[in-house]
């Protein structure tokens, strides 16, 4: 089934209608041209055969003319003496000896100017009432035209029911009028002759008179009646010598061909269907229809193989960009339509470059997504082992608390009692001994504190540089999906520049005429591939736009996350120097601890000095536990730290394998 949107149905309709319509209009063309030649053939064909007739009829009326003017020059008739037996007897012999000579010739006659006529028989009539010479028309004209020859119009014979004419002159004597000779003339013969002559094929030839009477017609019936002519164009033909014709009577369409004679103004006419010329025709249609019917047919098989051609490239073609346009740059241009040098060759070649620029530049974002990929899950990997020291921190800062405020407890016992110091003062120095030992357990896990810290510094700077390495990869991959963006955009243009290309084309086309029909379908197809190439790269821009705003969210994620590093850093840096306090001040009640071991024996005498420096003591028991305190808030503002490094770290994990889903939508392989 045909698709009618597809460049190949209408290059096929648009080839094969053209062509069937200049086959038709030539075909028409060579029918009217040979309808016009047979026309013409036909009409000079008729008007010869109608000249014809009448140079027949001239011979036949100038010979009965001659004989005319044979025995009105004759010195028998013009020294006849009807009363003189011997000159009546030779003028008879005249006109008998010119009726033979004639067999059209029906009677050969002479009237003298007393109107006693004298025929070929020797019959003499003299005028009368019912016949007077004189009066008849052949004499009259004659009379009135002295000298020449005249003819009278045709007329039915009442004896013998024949259509006949007589012919007559004055016989002149000493160039004056002694009578008149005259021959009745018959039309039977010649109306055989003209009978037998036709017009084309059905067609024949009669004669009328100047009024449009028939005298000569093969059908005898209608010898006499009313011409057809002279109910319908009887003015023009009249009025003209001779013409050629159409005319319609009784429904049925004749051609006509007349001429006048000039001797008689008799109007000889040849008729014939014109049906009968329309068949002589129809071969010549019939065989314009073939060949007309035999092009169409070729053209549609030509307009076949043009729109099979070009249909292939541009299915080519949009698979291709069809495929880029779903992100598989694995298709490519076969080489036959690479090496075109044609349109279809150069927008071959532009698809070709366009797909494997776009295909480098996939792979190698790509290649950068993986790698801020693997950086991601190291820097999450550093971040739980941080996380897990810091909890380790912790622990022994509460460990630390709960001493220091076991010391306060002891303190405030030892002020308690006081007032039986001397009855309990071996009770305080096994208490003395008690806090020596508690501080050295105390300094022991401050310094176990402090070597955990040290570590978590170490950590913090290793995530530190592990998130300067993501950090340039992040940047790097941002400026890849800056070039993909130009070679986008670049795509866009040279889209762009196609559909105007092909707009002037279909402008140029529209110029060209008919003959510029086929290219304009073709340039509308181009420029609809053009508008698909910018539908394909706007899709792609979206694309990168998307890819480039999740890249801009892990940078703005790895700022906030290197902040959030720097200040887990300068954390660690004030707890190392607060477990060193804590050192110091542990290290500074061993001297104390010793002091009190000397001065137990004086406490009796010097109980106001023990008191004193129980105080102090218990000022300094005070002051660790607040440093203790501090520590400890210290630690669990690193543990918040750090676990909002290793919340960053999960969603920079999560960016980038965003990045390589969106990135594994193109197929490049």
């Amino acid at each position: 089934m045909f698709n009618f949107k597809s460049i190949k149905t209408k290059l096929i309709l648009i080839i094969s209608a053209t062509t069937a319509v200049l086959l038709c209009i030539l075909g028409i063309s060579i029918y009217e041209k040979s309808y016009g030649i047979l026309y013409e053939k036909f009409q000079n064909s008729s008007e010869q055969i109608v000249i014809n007739v009448n140079g027949s009829i001239n011979k036949f009326l100038n010979g009965m003319e001659s004989q005319t003017q044979v025995i009105a020059n004759s010195s028998t008739l013009k020294n006849l003496d009807i009363n003189n037996d011997g000159s009546r007897n030779s003028a008879v012999e005249l006109l008998k000896n010119t009726k033979d000579s004639n067999e059209n010739m029906v009677s050969v006659y002479f009237a003298d100017l007393s109107g006693m006529r004298i025929n070929m028989t020797g019959n003499i009539r003299q005028p009368s009432k019912e016949y007077d010479a004189r009066q008849r028309t052949w004499y009259k004209d004659a009379m009135n035209k002295k000298g020449q020859v005249v003819w009278t119009d045709p007329y039915k014979d009442v004896n013998t029911s024949q259509i006949m004419i007589t012919v007559a002159k004055t016989v002149e004597k000493d160039g004056n009028v002694v009578g008149v000779a005259a021959i009745d003339v018959s039309l039977k013969n010649l109306s055989k002759d003209i009978a037998s002559i036709k017009v084309g094929n059905t067609g024949y030839v009669y004669i009328t008179n100047k009024e449009g009477k028939i005298i000569v017609d093969p059908d005898f019936n209608q010898v006499g009646k009313d011409s057809e002519l002279k109910k319908s164009n009887w003015d023009y033909i009249s009025s003209n010598k001779s013409s050629y014709f159409k005319n319609t009577y009784n429904g049925i369409e004749k051609l006509y061909a007349y001429t006048t004679n000039e001797k008689n103004s008799w109007k000889v006419v040849g008729t014939a269907k014109n049906a009968e010329f329309i068949s002589d025709t129809s071969g010549i249609r019939k065989f314009i229809f073939c060949l007309v019917v035999i092009g169409i047919i070729i053209s549609i098989v030509v307009s076949i193989l043009i729109g099979n051609s070009a249909y292939k490239i541009l299915k080519k073609l949009k698979v291709i960009v069809g495929k880029v346009g779903e992100g598989d740059f694995t298709y490519s241009i076969p080489e036959k339509f690479l090496n075109r040098n044609d349109e279809f060759g150069r927008i071959s070649n532009y698809v070709q470059s366009m797909n494997i620029n776009i295909k480098k530049l996939v792979e190698d974002v790509k290649k950068n997504s993986s790698n801020v990929e693997q950086q991601a899950e190291g820097l999450n990997a550093i971040s739980e082992e941080i996380s897990a020291s810091s909890q380790e921190v912790s622990a022994v800062v509460q460990d630390l608390a709960k001493g220091a405020e076991g010391q306060q407890k002891y303190i405030d016992n030892m002020f308690n009692l006081l007032e039986n110091v001397n009855k309990h003062m071996q009770n305080i120095n096994d208490k003395l001994n008690s806090v020596k030992v508690s501080t050295g357990s105390a300094v022991n896990k401050v310094n176990l504190g402090k070597n955990e810290v040290n570590s978590l510094k170490k950590a913090i700077d290793a995530v530190d540089s592990s998130f300067t390495v993501v950090s340039d990869k992040v940047y790097k991959l941002n400026e890849s999906i800056m070039k993909v963006r130009e070679i986008t955009d670049v795509i866009a243009q040279i889209a762009e520049q196609t559909d105007l290309l092909a707009l002037n084309a279909a402008i140029e086309s529209a110029r060209a005429g008919e003959a510029g029909k086929g290219f304009s379908v073709v340039a509308e197809e181009i420029r609809n591939l053009a508008e698909e190439s910018q539908d394909s790269a706007k899709k792609i821009s979206d694309l990168i736009n998307y890819i480039n705003s999740d890249s801009n969210e892990v940078i703005v994620n790895s700022k906030k996350a290197e902040e959030s590093i720097n200040e887990q850093n300068v954390v660690a840096e004030n707890m190392v120097k607060s477990f060193e306090m804590i050192v110091n001040s542990i290290e500074e009640i061993e001297p104390l601890v010793d002091k009190t071991f000397t001065s137990v024996n004086s406490t009796v005498q010097s109980r106001k000095e023990f008191m004193d420096s129980m105080n102090q003591f218990g000022n300094l028991i005070k002051n660790t536990t607040t440093s203790t305190e501090e520590i400890a808030a210290s630690t669990e503002e690193v543990s918040a730290s750090i676990q909002e490094v290793a919340s960053s770290a999960e969603n920079l994990n999560s960016t980038s394998k965003n990045l390589i889903n969106v990135v594994n939508k193109f197929k490049v392989e």
